[in-house]
C-alpha cells in the first residue's frame, strides 16, 4: 500500500512548479538582451511543438539523471514534473496554435 505523506505531495508538487518555472522562461526568452538575438519565443515553442515526443523524452531523461530514482521523493517529483510536461505538450502548446488561429480569423474578418 502507497501512503502519500505531506513530503511525498511535496514533492511531486516541487516537481510540477520546478518544471512551470521552466516554462515561464521559455516564455519570457524575448525579454533577455542577448539570447533574443539568437532564439526567440516563438522559434522554441514552435520547435517543441513539433517535436513533442523528443522534448519529452529529454526532460524526463535530464531529471532522472539530476534527481535519480533512488529515493521516493526523487520520484515523485519526477512524476509532477511529468504530469506538468505532458499537460504543457499535449494540451497548452495545441491549444495555444488553436487559440492563435482563431484570433487571427477573428482580425482578418473585422
Amino acid at each position: 500500500m502507497f501512503v502519500l505523506t505531506p513530503t511525498m505531495l511535496g514533492s511531486l508538487l516541487a516537481g510540477a512548479v520546478f518544471y512551470a518555472l521552466l516554462w515561464v522562461a521559455i516564455h519570457k526568452v524575448d525579454e533577455i538582451p542577448y539570447v533574443r538575438e539568437f532564439v526567440t519565443t516563438n522559434k522554441c515553442l514552435s520547435w517543441v511543438n513539433s517535436h513533442r515526443a523528443a522534448t519529452l523524452l529529454v526532460t524526463e531523461g535530464l531529471s532522472a539523471v539530476l534527481h535519480g530514482v533512488a529515493s521516493p521523493a526523487a520520484v515523485l517529483f519526477n512524476l509532477g514534473g511529468t504530469a506538468l510536461n505532458t499537460a504543457v505538450l499535449f494540451g497548452y502548446l495545441p491549444g495555444r496554435d488553436v487559440v492563435s488561429l482563431i484570433s487571427a480569423k477573428i482580425r482578418r474578418s473585422a
